[in-house]
């Protein structure tokens, strides 16, 4: 009984690993398209929503608003981002790992 325990500790140990290396993987992949996507994003989206606050709210805060949608589009495209590659790879690896065990 004492020496099953180990080969069972051995595969949760290398799956942790594995698991944690599809995370990291995800992480990449999610700043590398964060990079390359939020300039387009951005740019197609900035005038609107400059023009919406200055006729809503109050205008003159063009830089303000301008910086802080480029935040908020940053931020949002690498959630989904990572979001989406954390459930592909984990699905993945999950499906991977049930048929390797």
């Amino acid at each position: 009984m004492y020496q099953n325990q180990y080969p069972q500790q051995s595969n949760q140990a290398g799956y942790g690993i594995f698991m944690q290396t599809l995370i990291w993987l995800s992480n990449l992949l999610a700043i590398i398209i964060t990079f390359f996507a939020t300039p387009e994003v951005y740019n197609r989206t900035a005038d609107f929503v400059i023009r919406f606050t200055a006729q809503n709210y109050t205008a003159g805060y063009d830089d303000i608003v301008s910086l802080a949608w480029w935040v908020i589009t940053a931020a949002f495209i690498f959630c989904v981002v990572r979001m989406s590659f954390s459930t592909l790879f984990v699905m993945g690896g999950l499906t991977l790992a049930a048929k390797l065990l």
